[in-house]
């Protein structure tokens, strides 16, 4: 009996980067379990939005972070992830660029152009310095397209869909409530 070769289907693990095969439920390199893991750089919409306002836009900085390091190995990116991230007014059109790229190469597509989203973060931070409640606003709602984008790819890229993504009602409410409360703060209502 003649057995058919089988393509050996492989995968990178989201934690060390290495390719292991696609059934693979922990890594053989770095030990870490894989079954039911979603990439570490996925975030909730709603929970970015209530970790921006709570850490008043500092956790924006721990996801440019994050980001600039998996695009360093995805891309072989000779950058590094904390200047750009130091720099990310400078650098928001790049990170939305590359995940229009890693998109287009999912077969789905990113709503934002990356020229006026940069431009847009660039504008907000630069007025920002004058009044940061502008800056803590405003670039947290810019930031939602790259990272809506960032984990439409993860969810590609890992063959499944994130079901643990999603935003509950409660975590809307507390949405609502501070756009509600820190409008008027912003226009000095």
């Amino acid at each position: 009996m003649v057995e058919k070769s089988k393509k050996i289907v492989t995968k990178k693990c989201f934690f060390c980067a290495e390719s292991i095969l696609d059934e693979a439920i922990k890594c053989r390199y770095c030990g870490e379990r894989l079954d039911n893991t979603i990439s570490p750089r996925v975030i909730k919409i709603g929970k970015f939005i209530i970790l921006s306002f709570v850490t008043f836009g500092f956790y924006q900085y721990i996801w440019f972070y994050k980001q600039w390091s998996f695009l360093k190995k995805e891309f072989n990116l000779n950058v590094s992830p904390f200047v750009h991230t130091f720099l990310a007014p400078f650098y928001m059109g790049s990170i939305v660029n590359y995940t229009k790229i890693l998109l287009k190469a999912e077969q789905t597509t990113c709503l934002c152009s990356a020229i006026i989203t940069g431009i847009l973060y660039f504008i907000v931070s630069c007025i920002g310095w004058h009044n940061f409640y502008f800056f803590w606003f405003f670039s947290t709602l810019l930031l939602i397209i790259p990272v809506g984008g960032m984990n439409k790819y993860y969810q590609k890229k890992e063959k499944r869909k994130l079901d643990n993504i999603k935003t509950s009602w409660w975590q809307w409410l507390i949405i609502a409530f501070i756009i509600i409360f820190l409008l008027p703060i912003f226009f000095g209502f």
